[in-house]
């Protein structure tokens, strides 16, 4: 495992060439408006939209890598047992309190996890045991989902209960798709029920969506 502050210097790195892409992908949208402007036309209209879009992801890109070398910098093994994960920097992105993500193979089984902080793990292996949760439903019907207090047990009886009983009051999950295939699912959650903020991906809308 990496000393902390060797993946800082790296998380870093990685921020500063997520912003570089994002000065590029602004500088080739502000060009073609140009082109537009001058011709008096808007036939570069959604290539436009799409380098604006670019450039708002990597900018969150860069703004979860410079949280995750931030937590390493500031993280001490003598004062916290746990060391900073980078999941923790996405679920600070999105407003949670706390994040999971699976990789799946194309049976959508499991293939890898990964997870904020033991409180989120457990509200993931509920969902591996009991079969049911908002990880799982995203993966199998290809669609964001979410439920907020007594919502959670509406909607996922054995699993809305057990995650109540974890602190949790809110849960979203999206599924993580290519142009070919599903090949994972990412969830947050709060324990305070109040909004969450999922980035959901391009084709699905423009902007983050607050989904519970």
């Amino acid at each position: 495992m990496d000393r902390p502050q060797v993946a800082a210097d790296r998380a870093w790195r990685r921020a500063a060439a997520a912003r570089a892409r994002a000065a590029t992908a602004a500088d080739a949208a502000e060009r073609l408006a140009l082109v537009e402007r001058q011709n008096g036309t808007d036939r570069f209209k959604d290539l436009i939209a799409r380098q604006r879009r670019a450039v708002d992801h990597h900018l969150t890109a860069a703004e979860m890598q410079e949280t995750y070398a931030r937590q390493m910098i500031d993280w001490s093994p003598a004062r916290d047992s746990i060391r900073p994960r980078f999941m923790s920097s996405v679920v600070a992105a999105c407003g949670a309190d706390g994040g999971a993500l699976v990789l799946l193979d194309n049976n959508l089984q499991q293939l890898a996890v990964t997870s904020s902080d033991p409180r989120a793990a457990q509200a993931q292996d509920l969902e591996y045991v009991l079969g049911e949760g908002p990880m799982y439903e995203a993966s199998r019907h290809g669609c964001a989902v979410a439920a907020v207090g007594s919502g959670l047990e509406a909607r996922w009886p054995q699993y809305g209960r057990s995650v109540m009983d974890l602190g949790l009051r809110a849960a979203a999950a999206i599924p993580l798709t290519s142009e070919r295939w599903r090949f994972g699912v990412m969830a947050v959650f709060a324990g305070d029920g109040l909004p969450i903020t999922v980035f959901v991906a391009p084709q699905r809308g423009d902007r983050p969506s607050e989904l519970a």
